[in-house]
Order: C-alpha cells, then structure tokens, then sequence
C-alpha cells in the first residue's frame, strides 16, 4: 500500500519534545479467473489505513533525536465479488473496519540547519491483521 506520513515535532528549550503522527495508506488489488465449462469470476479489494499517535522525543545532541510513538491505527477492506456462470451471475460486496493499537520508533537527524531527515518504524495490530512499515522523510524546521 502506498500513503502519506506526517509528523510534527515541538521542542522547547530542554532536550524533551513531543512528537505527534499521522499516517494514510491505500491500496487496491483485482483477481479474474475462470475454469473450462464457463464458470468466471473476479475479486476486487480495496484497503485503507490510517493512525494517530503521538510520543516524547529526545533531543540526544545537535544532530540526533529519538522518539517513541503510540496511538490508534484504524483499516478497512472493502470486498467486490462477480461470479458468473450458466444460468447464474452473483455479485457480493462487503465491508469492514477495524481500529487497534498503533506503534512507532524513530530517529531523525538534522544535516544542515533547519532540515531533518526522519527513519521511522510504524507497526499496528488491527484486528487478526498485523501491519509493519517504515517511514522515510525529509522536512524542514521553523
């Protein structure tokens, strides 16, 4: 699945920040067979995920910060079905959601002033589903 991540950070004068995090995520996928006798079918799903967490951060030096991230992750999959046959076509759609813990872990370096390269974790259990990503980004600090 393919998304967005954002983050937003606020650190004050002392080494302990807040970190907060929000991710979206989407994906689609289409199945067609069909066996000899003129049986076909095709399965479509779609699948949206989203968090939102948030965690300290640790200011380790001018270059190096930590973080720590918890909250909600919610998905939801949508089932659209076509099963065609001699003398019969059936169609079924369906529709869940489920919203779980979500976790995340980080670090975030600071090259050059004002910018910040972020490699993070982000992992959530919604459901029987166990989901895992990495986050990779560039932003910038005012």
């Amino acid at each position: 699945m393919r998304g967005v991540n954002l983050k937003y950070r606020y650190e004050a004068q002392t080494p302990l920040g807040l970190m907060a995090s929000f991710s979206w995520q989407s994906g689609k996928r289409g199945e067609s067979g069909g066996i000899p006798g003129g049986m076909s079918w095709r399965d479509d799903v779609k699948a949206t995920y989203w968090s939102l967490m948030a965690g300290p951060a640790v200011r380790v030096n001018e270059l190096v910060s930590l973080y720590v991230l918890a909250g909600a992750g919610t998905g939801r999959a949508e089932v659209k079905e076509h099963i065609s046959m001699p003398g019969y076509n059936g169609r079924f759609t369906g529709s869940e959601r489920r919203t779980g813990f979500a976790w995340g872990a980080g670090v975030q370096f600071n090259p050059v002033e004002n910018v910040v390269i972020d490699l993070g974790y982000e992992g959530s259990k919604v459901g029987a589903a166990k989901l895992n990503g990495v986050n990779v980004g560039v932003g910038y600090r005012f």
